[in-house]
């Protein structure tokens, strides 16, 4: 599991980025990657392997499962928040995903 257990490095594969698509690892080196660092960024990774892009909206519901989808695709961002075309134009992902639990219909 990333969440809780993941101490930010600025020379690891996964990058912290945030809502303008700046990388903030740097910044963020030695810290935890608690709650308040993932609802305020994007997680990125890029991997060797399936040369698909993705996008996952996601909320808390999903935080035991990022490090899995982390090592799928080969171009992945994981964005705490609604669904957001600002991201899709920017990306220009191959494949959108929305994770959500709606608590209170």
């Amino acid at each position: 599991m990333i969440y809780n257990n993941y101490i930010i490095k600025d020379n690891r594969d996964i990058r912290i980025l945030d809502y303008n698509m700046e990388d903030k690892t740097k910044e963020l080196e030695d810290k935890l990657l608690n709650w308040d660092v993932l609802s305020k960024n994007i997680i990125y990774k890029k991997n060797n392997e399936m040369k698909k892009r993705i996008i996952i909206f996601y909320d808390s519901f999903l935080l035991n499962i990022i490090s899995l989808y982390l090592e799928i695709f080969y171009e992945i961002y994981m964005i705490k928040n609604i669904y957001d075309d600002k991201f899709i134009d920017i990306i220009k992902p191959d494949y959108i995903f929305e994770f959500r639990v709606e608590r209170f219909l």
